[in-house]
């Protein structure tokens, strides 16, 4: 009993001081830019809270040379007592040698007004120390010491740590004794945002920006500033500019403290933050900002996380900001997501990203959870999703709903997906959440394919890496076909766009009796590939047509990169891709016709030349190229042309050249002119001209490298225009408006001995039949034509390769199957198949299915290869019988080294099943006793 009593009265003794002499003393350190030493950290004035040790990523990103702020704070953590006046409690803030010049500014309270409740202030090999002397009545009660500090050396891009530590001298102290800051020192950003393959990411602690780079060898990063803001920066996206956009994720006081958009402009640093308001957000984290990119025409979209929807599809609200004049637009479409079969929508399109082509095609990466998997399961499935253009730039009411996009492909193994960008050489991107490991993983997908081509791992240190952008907006073909007259409402066209080896699918397009123009989807470039478009007439009638075609690069002041006559053209995609739409147009006219095209151009202020040197160029009548012995030329009387024409601008009657005099002030002119038949004034049709004069001092080159493969043993032309990705005062450069000098460099001269040729005119980069392997890098310059003083040098680099070195080794195949019931008898032919040396995949051959007779009766009969997987598959209509299909299998590299092999696929009849004899239950017992006879006389006579 006495043990009892006595135990109790501890007990009350320990609960009566806790509740009469609590006090609690804690220590908390943050990190800003410089700024003036009695301004608190705000929402301009980046901070980090690392009251937490165990998340010592809570960082912001200084670059070499700033000056760097930290604010060392006492506090008192419990709201009832006091910590009285000379606690004795010091502090010992350690900063890393990564910074110099440690100088104390002051002591301040908690309203950053000056203040003498530290002393014993002294700073000692970079290490600061203080003394609490003032008393801390409450938790909002601060003691702040205010050190400067300069960044004198680049850290790891994961930083350093700062270590603040405190010594309570007999005070109890909160979960916090110790308080951490990484700080991250990092260089000056890229000089060239959009340069080709630059890759970026946004980081949720502290919202660091990220340089990323997945051409090495364990692919790396490097943190080079961060966007100064409380809010959890997300949807990141890069205009052509260069400067980034990001929407806060959520709004830090809900209901209060509203919704924002971000621009940040590395050339200055410079942070802008742009509020609004939308009543259509929902609460809560349904209306979490989770992505964002920026279009072609600089609308930023931004989508919140994905709503379930009945039927099993999800509802991703988008909403709109115009980056050209920084201004909220709203709610502009509901995208409807068709998920996986067997996917839960209620936990499904939770997190993910987005991105645009460059014609304008959405992307949507996001997780899908299948039903089987259990809710306290994480999902690790992802996808990539493509909604086709337009999508809508106004906000309208009801809001549109689009429903026509299509899953491209699934991604297992991975945790949430959470960011998507375009790299230059056509391959997307997709980032996720990092996984228990720690580690975020890399997705790298074949657009055309769906084909998974490797997944690098990231170690981001534990940061949430939210999203990724690029300026790359992937590039894009298509074709259409359009009557300029039609003789005959029956009369009709179909256009083709094939597509290179391993570059997609076949478009096709045709007209009918309602409908004079029809078009192709916009096919993902492949760079470098070669195309060709066709257009075949499918009707039976008999009036001619003169047809001619015209290709004009949208996302480039609608330059022409090809014209003629004809139905039929082949056209090579540019190496990069990104950044070019490009659209082509056969135009059938009835005979006799006149058919202008589109021209452009541009110069500088005060500076007169010729921008087009004949508009007539690209015109054709009767199917002829244009010329002044066969037409003639009026310009309109519209109010454009007319200004045009005030501004300085002339066309001469008699060349077609198109001029601006030194007086033509910058701007951009547009004017018409109609083109007519000489032998018939009444044949003609109208065409317009763009004329882009830029401010004076303002004029440059600016050449892009380009790269080309091309097989050994055969002439050919692996770049077919090094101008293709140049600019020439901003604008794509021409043969009217550039000059190209072919470099006398000893690589230069050592490639051009080789048979390697870069015409000074047309651009094109040719090679021989007798050019040997390997690879070679030919520079040029690139001047504007007007100025020869302003040029630039790039490079162009050319890979031959050997054709003898590939070594293709396909195996013969065999498979069964029943008719009546769709199987896969043989699940990948390349299983058994190498190239050179190596398992044969997807990423290192192609697969060519033939077209000999046995192949076609097979395919006839519902047997089929797929290119893609290697898998050959039956359908339930299969009869019964051996069939054998022929395929090439080629070296990815080279696509012209192939060899071929077979297939052999057994299809048995239903019901022909061989008879199998069985035993009763007294026929196995018979037989299993005279087995058990057979053993013993064996035994015995080992034992004999």
């Amino acid at each position: 009993m006495t043990k009892k009593i006595l135990h109790s009265f501890f007990l009350l003794i320990l609960l009566c001081s806790n509740s009469v002499f609590a006090q609690s003393l804690g220590l908390e350190l943050r990190e800003r830019y410089s700024g003036a030493a009695g301004v608190p950290p705000n929402v301009l004035t980046p901070k980090t809270d690392a009251d937490n040790a165990s998340t010592p990523y809570l960082a912001v990103a200084f670059q070499l040379n700033d000056t760097v702020q930290f604010f060392l704070g006492f506090k008192s953590t419990d709201s009832s007592t006091t910590i009285p006046a000379n606690s004795g409690a010091t502090a010992s803030f350690n900063i890393e040698n990564t910074l110099s010049n440690v100088t104390i500014l002051g002591v301040f309270d908690e309203n950053y007004n000056p203040s003498n409740c530290a002393n014993n202030l002294n700073v000692a090999n970079n290490t600061v120390n203080a003394t609490l002397v003032g008393a801390l009545s409450n938790t909002s009660s601060r003691c702040v010491v205010v050190v400067e500090a300069k960044a004198n050396s680049l850290t790891s891009p994961l930083g350093v740590n700062s270590i603040a530590t405190l010594n309570s001298n007999g005070v109890a102290t909160a979960n916090n004794p110790t308080s951490l800051g990484v700080t991250t020192i990092v260089s000056k950003p890229p000089t060239s945002i959009c340069s080709s393959n630059n890759l970026f990411g946004v980081a949720r602690r502290g919202n660091i920006l990220l340089q990323m780079d997945l051409t090495t060898q364990p692919a790396t990063f490097n943190p080079f500033d961060s966007i100064p803001t409380q809010d959890s920066v997300n949807g990141l996206a890069v205009g052509k500019s260069g400067i980034f956009y990001g929407v806060a994720q959520y709004e830090v006081t809900p209901g209060v403290s509203g919704h924002a958009v971000y621009s940040y402009n590395p050339a200055n640093r410079q942070t802008n933050k742009y509020s609004f308001a939308d009543s259509s957000i929902p609460a809560g984290t349904d209306g979490d900002f989770l992505s964002g990119a920026i279009r072609s025409d600089g609308i930023y979209f931004m989508a919140i996380t994905g709503a379930a929807n009945p039927d099993g599809t999800v509802t991703l609200p988008v909403y709109a900001f115009n980056t050209n004049t920084n201004t909220y637009i709203g709610r502009v479409a509901n995208l409807i997501v068709n998920l996986p079969a067997g996917s839960d929508p209620a936990r499904s399109a939770r997190n993910g990203d987005i991105t645009f082509d460059a014609a304008g095609n959405l992307y949507y990466t996001t997780e899908y959870t299948p039903s089987s998997i259990p809710v306290v399961t994480p999902t690790n499935k992802g996808m990539l999703y493509q909604f086709p253009a337009p999508i809508p730039m106004v906000a309208a009411t009801p809001t549109p709903t689009l429903n026509l996009g299509k899953i491209i492909t699934t991604v297992d193994g991975v945790t949430p997906p959470n960011g998507a960008a375009f790299l230059s050489d056509g391959t997307l991107v997709i980032n996720s959440a990092p996984s228990n490991t720690g580690l975020n993983k890399e997705t790298i997908v074949n657009v055309h394919t769906g084909a998974i081509l490797s997944q690098p791992d990231f170690d981001f240190g534990a940061r949430g890496l939210f999203d990724l952008a690029s300026c790359h907006l992937n590039g894009t073909l298509s074709v259409k076909t359009s009557f300029a007259t039609r003789a005959n409402p029956s009369d009709d066209f179909k256009v083709t766009l094939n597509p290179p080896t391993g570059g997609g699918q076949v478009y096709e397009a045709q007209t009918n009796a309602s409908v004079s123009e029809a078009g192709t989807a916009d096919a993902i470039s492949v760079p470098g590939g070669i195309y060709t478009l066709t257009q075949t007439r499918i009707d039976n009638g008999t009036n001619s047509y003169s047809t001619v075609y015209q290709c004009i690069d949208t996302l480039n002041n609608n330059t022409q990169v090809a014209s003629g006559s004809g139905t039929s053209l082949t056209y090579q995609f540019p190496n990069p891709s990104a950044n070019h739409a490009v659209k082509c147009t056969f135009v059938n006219n009835s005979i006799p016709s006149a058919t202008p095209f589109q021209d452009s151009g541009s110069s500088v202020e005060g500076v007169p030349r010729t921008v087009i040197n004949n508009i007539r160029s690209n015109d054709f009548v009767d199917g002829a190229v244009a010329t002044e012995n066969n037409s003639t030329f009026t310009l309109g009387k519209d109010g454009s042309t007319v200004q045009a024409l005030t501004k300085g601008i002339s066309v001469d009657n008699k060349t077609g050249a198109v001029n601006t005099s030194a007086a033509t002030p910058a701007g951009t002119y547009q004017l018409t002119y109609q083109l007519c038949l000489q032998a018939n004034s009444t044949v003609c049709n109208t065409a317009l001209i763009t004329v882009v004069v830029v401010p004076p001092g303002s004029a440059n080159a600016d050449p892009s490298p380009d790269t080309g493969k091309v097989p050994a043993g055969t002439a050919g032309t692996p770049v077919k225009d090094v101008r293709a990705n140049d600019l020439i005062n901003g604008q794509p450069a021409t043969p009217s408006n550039s000059t190209i000098f072919i470099g006398t460099d000893s690589d230069t001269k050592a490639a051009i001995a080789q048979g390697i040729v870069i015409n000074s005119k047309t651009g094109e980069v040719s090679t021989t039949a007798q050019t040997p392997s390997g690879i070679y890098t030919l520079e040029y310059t690139l001047c504007d034509a007007a100025d020869q003083t302003v040029c630039n040098i790039t490079s162009v680099n050319i890979e031959v390769t050997d054709t003898g070195t590939s070594k293709i080794a396909p195996a013969m195949d065999m498979g069964t199957a029943v008719s009546g019931v769709a199987s896969t008898p043989v699940a990948n032919v390349r299983e058994n198949d190498t190239i050179n040396n190596q398992p044969a995949t997807l990423n290192n051959s192609i697969i060519k299915i033939e077209s000999d007779s046995s192949t076609q009766s097979a395919i006839n009969q519902g047997i089929t290869l797929d290119p893609a997987t290697g898998s050959v598959n039956t359908t339930a209509n299969t009869a019964a019988g051996v069939y054998s299909m022929t395929y090439a299998l080629c070296d990815i590299s080279n696509p012209a080294v192939c060899q071929k092999t077979t297939v052999t696929i057994k299809v048995s009849g239903a019901n022909n099943a061989t008879p199998v004899p069985s035993l009763s239950k007294y026929g196995l017992l018979f037989l299993a006793i005279a087995l058990g006879g057979i053993c013993y006389l064996q035994i015995r006579r080992r034992h004999e």
